[in-house]
């Protein structure tokens, strides 16, 4: 079978051999929804012909819907999925689904059949590659997205066969109760066990977005703190996506190494805070999903690898830039400078930070682990608790960058991610002339791609915040490219960072360009290359 209505219909058969041949009887029992019956599969959409299309059951634009369909023409998914699109009958699937998504991270580990399965997503389109099923990132409930959890499997000429379909039926069966589990998860109290998950820790003071050491204010004065003894933690690198090994994020926490046998070789979620020791106030800095607790053979593994690209010695000269005393930054004691890493994507990053009551936490020390306070619980929804809102008062981070346009960054990392996108954009641009750090109209511009009669100025920011990115670098790029007014001398803007661009970064930037007519574009810089920069090339220069 290679014509869709003809898979829907043999599915749906061969569904009434399992528990799913009831499924609408038990979706009322759980929803007390709409009174329908029949086959599970019902709303079809995307069919062009053979090997295009996809299936979901009725209501399933607002639930965890079961869904089958054709990938690139040539495969055949099933299994469950969260179908994050805007529509007529639900016009906000963000804030509908998002509960429905942060039960699914919840109860996850609950569902041994998910560990044979496997999850991925379609961003605006775009495929990621198959994963293991882990707790969805908070910063993937957006619109646009669509995350899938079954199996695929490739299809012959004769398309999808009854054997395919028997362990369709299967899979999806074995996923009811999962479904059953999602969409119950109503109660109030449930919001509360899904922050169970997440554990609490501190991190020291930084006023660099945890990017980078940024100097002994606000930090603690106790000189029996390492902090207060050394002017800096090595935490302070935890948010900088810029260093990252096969697309995983190696950092260190003061608590885990407090609780290193217990935890090593497993798996925690972290919601982070700090305290500013100068005026006392605390803050939700940031929350972070599937993070890998390491070994002590990965984190010695790590560390070398770490002391072999130049990045122990990028983070030394950042110390000694602070007037600080670099000599902790050693790999003979690997678990104090990294002991856990994580996916980028899986970091939520709090901006600005959200303020909190002292009272909230019953303690204040490193290397202790607490339970997210029930009244804090919103965080993790992406929400703010109107506690926490009555009493946010937080301006502007304070950076120790400096973005004047005659000033140059001059730090090593900066000229690594130079030296490395100089490399990689020749080989993925052959027809362009790439120059790295030259002088445009008087100004030093990071990297010039120049593609037939048109000419892309790009600035580097190694920073982790698309927001601060944009903030920094507009203005330059802007001076770079139009003063004196009578001399332009770019015709498009692309600022680079090691952020991930989500949707309301999108739409800002659209704004600029739409409102204002400023050619600028944003673009993520990862592992020593700027992504989709192929793509972008042929679209703004034809």
């Amino acid at each position: 079978m290679r014509y869709l209505p003809d898979v829907i219909e043999a599915f749906n058969a061969t569904v009434e051999q399992t528990t799913l041949a009831d499924f609408y009887k038990r979706r009322r029992a759980v929803k007390r929804g709409n009174n329908w019956s029949g086959g599970l599969l019902k709303v079809k959409g995307d069919i062009d012909g053979d090997m295009t299309g996809y299936a979901f059951h009725f209501g399933g634009l607002s639930e965890l819907q079961f869904n089958i369909g054709f990938e690139e023409g040539a495969y055949f998914r099933y299994g469950v999925a969260f179908s994050i699109q805007p529509n007529r009958n639900v016009v906000d699937p963000e804030s509908v689904l998002r509960p429905k998504i942060l039960a699914f991270n919840a109860v996850l580990h609950e569902f041994p059949v998910l560990r044979s399965l496997a999850m991925w997503w379609y961003d605006n389109g775009t495929r990621t590659a198959s994963r293991a099923v882990e707790s969805i990132p908070v910063s993937l409930i957006r619109s646009g997205v669509f995350i899938f959890i079954g199996e695929r499997v490739s299809v012959g000429d004769d398309g999808v066969t009854p054997a395919m379909l028997k362990r369709a039926a299967e899979v999806m069966a074995a996923l009811l109760p999962l479904y059953e589990r999602v969409e119950g998860f109503t109660d109030a109290s449930d919001v509360v066990a899904s922050a169970s998950t997440f554990k609490v820790a501190r991190l020291c003071w930084n006023t660099n977005g945890w990017q980078g050491p940024s100097g002994r204010l606000g930090k603690v004065g106790n000189q029996k703190a390492f902090e207060g003894t050394y002017g800096f933690g090595h935490e302070e690198w935890l948010l900088d996506h810029s260093r990252l090994v096969d697309g995983w994020k190696y950092g260190f926490i003061q608590a885990l190494n407090h609780s290193f046998d217990k935890y090593a070789g497993k798996t925690i979620d972290l919601l982070l805070y700090a305290i500013d020791n100068k005026t006392k106030h605390r803050y939700w800095v940031a929350s972070i999903s599937g993070v890998e607790v390491l070994t002590e053979k990965q984190s010695s593994q790590t560390n070398r690898l770490f002391e072999k690209n130049g990045w122990l010695d990028e983070m030394r000269e950042q110390v000694q830039m602070q007037g600080l005393d670099d000599g902790t930054l050693s790999v003979e004691h690997p678990q104090e400078l990294l002991n856990l890493r994580y996916r980028p994507e899986h970091c939520v990053r709090f901006d600005p930070m959200i303020e909190f009551p002292a009272d909230e936490l019953p303690a204040a020390y490193y290397g202790t682990f607490q339970q997210v306070p029930k009244t804090q619980a919103a965080i993790l929804h992406g929400g703010i608790h109107a506690e926490v809102l009555k009493s946010r008062n937080i301006g502007k981070l304070s950076s120790t960058r400096t973005t004047h346009a005659d000033v140059r960054e001059v730090h090593l990392e900066h000229k690594r991610w130079q030296k490395e996108l100089g490399k990689s954009l020749r080989e993925q641009l052959p027809g362009a002339d790439i120059i790295v750090e030259t002088k445009v109209g008087g100004y030093w511009v990071d990297i010039v791609i120049d593609v037939g009669d048109k000419r892309i100025l790009v600035e580097l920011k190694t920073c982790t915040l698309v927001r601060q990115a944009v903030r920094e670098a507009l203005s330059q790029l802007l001076e770079y490219a139009y003063w004196p007014p009578s001399s332009p001398r770019g015709d498009v803007l692309l600022i680079v960072c090691a952020g991930r661009e989500d949707e309301a970064d999108r739409e800002y930037m659209r704004m600029l360009r739409d409102r204002f007519g400023i050619p600028v574009h944003y673009l993520q810089y990862r592992e020593g290359t700027i992504v989709d920069i192929q793509a972008f090339v042929e679209r703004v220069t034809t």
